[in-house]
């Protein structure tokens, strides 16, 4: 495996300017780890993640500039929680970009990188409603079922090789992603409603890279939410 010429780890952190990016590339520097952002208004790397051709263009220039990746964060995501008759086909089409193609593309085109490694992992942002139909909430757990399958089954295929692959099934955090503005859930907090805060998420995902053993779907929510799963059923 290479080795980094100053011994300093490299992460690439998609959606970095997002609610959860933002807090996961503070805690990346604050370990001392070269963080590579990515997102529509990065000074690093702007990226449309809904345009295929760009997520390659990128790809392809991290990889001239940094040849060993240890960190891939595929944190970027859309909320749009609609009935099938609200759901225009370009909503459709957005969740399934950015929500699961723009993190199988980013894996498939910085796997070059990411298997030089001599430790390595991939990190998909996945949620409860990947694992349990939601009602009004089609093309989110959609894309996000997407997600998992696809997590879960490329950390079967990398087992024995870099880089390591782990699904974050994520509850309730609280940003702005999804409906409700960061306020709302503020308000839901202070009554009671379990959020994680990205801040917690973050020191979580990051303590996991210094674990020896590590699952390939990785739970972080609530006993709350996890009633609330139970009642989606």
């Amino acid at each position: 495996m290479e080795q980094h010429t100053n011994g300093q780890k490299i992460a690439v952190v998609v959606g970095a300017s997002g609610g959860m990016g933002t807090e996961i590339v503070k805690e990346l520097e604050k370990h001392g780890v070269k963080v590579v952002s990515i997102s529509r208004s990065s000074k690093d790397f702007p990226c449309d993640l809904t345009n295929k051709g760009q997520i390659k263009e990128v790809c392809e220039r991290i990889l001239a500039t940094y040849p060993v990746i240890d960190y891939l964060f595929n944190a970027a995501g859309v909320g749009i929680y609609k009935t099938i008759e609200d759901t225009t086909l370009e909503d459709w089409q957005i969740s399934l970009d950015i929500n699961l193609t723009a993190s199988f593309l980013m894996i498939k085109y910085l796997l070059p990188g990411l298997s030089k490694s001599a430790r390595s992992f991939v990190f998909n942002f996945g949620s409860g409603m990947g694992t349990v139909g939601y009602a009004d909430r089609l093309p989110y757990c959609t894309s996000k079922f997407g997600l998992r399958g696809m997590s879960l089954s490329l950390a079967k295929e990398f087992r024995s090789n870099q880089p390591k692959i782990v699904l974050l099934t994520l509850g309730s955090v609280l940003t702005e992603f999804g409906p409700m503005t960061l306020a709302q859930k503020e308000q839901e907090s202070l009554s009671g409603k379990a959020y994680l805060t990205p801040k917690w998420v973050a020191e979580k995902v990051i303590a996991l890279t210094k674990e020896n053993e590590i699952n390939d779907e990785e739970i972080l929510y609530s006993a709350e939410y996890v009633k609330e799963l139970q009642d989606a059923k």
